[in-house]
């Protein structure tokens, strides 16, 4: 019989901190390469101000590609999933699906203390350009511009592994 770990890959992006003031939060790049889906989950705290959220893509965990400088682009963001109530209210676990437009969406105070989910298919990383050189996204990143909000924590949860393994490898290697 299968279990969690053989079937899912948790990875802890962001320990539990304090973002007020925080001109970008800054997440993991996670190696997508064996991964079908990632379901980013963020747990909000308290919102003062919210920033932009969006995804960004690389060639390695820095996020550089080779000596250039960081390689990130875009990657479509459709729609987010919002719980319906803040943590450990009644109704907390309904979601209601978001739609974004121009692949981002802003964090705003009646976010506070709720679940934030994000999905990424990793067929649609596909490559990017850079200084007229193509490369292969195999990395992944949640990128939040002009912190002002107390996220609690954020893991990413990759599914449909091509290969099993009792405990997969890191991605974040």
């Amino acid at each position: 019989m299968e279990n969690f770990v053989e079937t899912f890959k948790v990875v802890p992006v962001s320990v539990p901190q304090d973002y007020s003031g925080t001109a970008t939060m800054t997440y993991e790049y996670i190696n997508m390469k064996h991964a079908k889906k990632a379901t980013y989950i963020i747990n909000m705290g308290t919102i003062a101000t919210g920033g932009a959220v969006r995804f960004g893509v690389a060639t390695s965990k820095s996020g550089t590609t080779g000596t250039t400088t960081v390689a990130s682009m875009d990657l479509g963001m459709p729609h987010y999933w919002i719980s319906n109530a803040a943590t450990a209210a009644a109704s907390c676990d309904v979601y209601t699906k978001t739609t974004v437009t121009a692949d981002t969406f802003n964090i705003a105070s009646t976010m506070s203390s709720k679940l934030i989910i994000l999905e990424v298919d990793a067929n649609k990383m596909g490559t990017f350009s850079k200084s007229s050189v193509t490369y292969d996204a195999n990395y992944l990143t949640l990128l939040v511009t002009t912190g002002g909000a107390d996220f609690v924590s954020c893991e990413c949860i990759l599914t449909g592994y091509r290969y099993k393994e009792d405990a997969p490898a890191s991605v974040l290697a």
